[in-house]
């Protein structure tokens, strides 16, 4: 760790046990000395699940100048990585500075319809029709066409992501060492008429994936309901959607002891032969 921290925030859901583990990290965290302040922080935990902690960074507007941290109380708890009972060893660790800093991408995406929208997400954005009709879209990657589209829609999922609705929908887990977007199909038509991808493609963080409606703007094509980390956002007269990692990050600390590969088999494979 390479920043004092002197003044924390908690955010938390409104369930039961989330409420009692935050009250009990606020005592804890008075007892050491911290300030508690929603407004000007330097350290950032939510507790609750992960959608908690993607709530409280959108809360926050992605500081990159803050770090963030997640208590698990919930049900999968990817992002949440600490358990209720390691409060105190977390607490030491940040007072000594032995803590990991870990860089999560964010995902930055422009979308040109009646006027200019920029979005920021942690996790993924998914792009369907807005009656939830076939679409069909016409595909590039850093200005080079990869394909024509056909079907449900798409996901697009941070590093992170990939273990959210991307996995759900048989998308790639992605080290979380690396800084990519995942393109996933949702149910892309493959017959004699249309030929689609039908696996997920990865794409470094340096390109852009850019996605048209076919058709004209009056189209009902380009009508298009774009989801947010779980946020459904409508636009019509869609031209264009660009989207690509953002140059910023966040900081999130974690235990010495928690390992991506131990996360991964521990949520999603939960036998105990180590």
């Amino acid at each position: 760790m390479k920043k004092n921290i002197k003044r924390v925030c908690i955010y938390s859901n409104y369930k039961k046990e989330s409420q009692r583990v935050a009250k009990l990290l606020r005592k804890k965290l008075l007892e050491r000395g911290y300030l508690i302040d929603r407004s000007h922080f330097d350290l950032a935990i939510a507790v609750g699940g992960d959608g908690t902690f993607i709530k409280m960074v959108h809360a926050t507007k992605f500081q990159s100048d803050v770090y963030y941290a997640g208590i698990h109380t919930g049900t999968l708890g990817f992002l949440q990585e600490i358990d209720p009972k390691e409060i105190d060893l977390f607490l030491d660790k940040l007072q000594s500075h032995e803590l990991l800093e870990e860089q999560i991408s964010i995902q930055r995406t422009k979308i040109e319809g009646i006027r200019p929208v920029v979005l920021h997400s942690l996790n993924e954005i998914v792009i369907r029709q807005m009656d939830l009709k076939t679409l069909s879209l016409k595909i590039h990657i850093h200005n080079q066409f990869l394909e024509e589209f056909v079907g449900d829609g798409v996901l697009i999922a941070t590093t992170v992501g990939s273990t959210a609705y991307n996995l759900s929908v048989h998308g790639a887990i992605v080290d979380s060492s690396l800084h990519t977007l995942q393109l996933t199909p949702l149910s892309p038509l493959n017959n004699k008429a249309y030929r689609n991808l039908l696996n997920s493609l990865i794409v470094p963080e340096h390109k852009t994936i850019t996605i048209m409606p076919s058709g004209t703007t009056q189209d009902k094509n380009a009508d298009l309901m774009v989801v947010v980390d779980g946020t459904v956002k409508k636009y019509h007269n869609v031209r264009r959607i660009q989207t690509t990692v953002d140059k910023r990050r966040i900081t999130y600390l974690k235990l010495p002891h928690h390992s991506f590969y131990h996360k991964v088999h521990d949520k999603f494979l939960g036998d105990n032969n180590n």
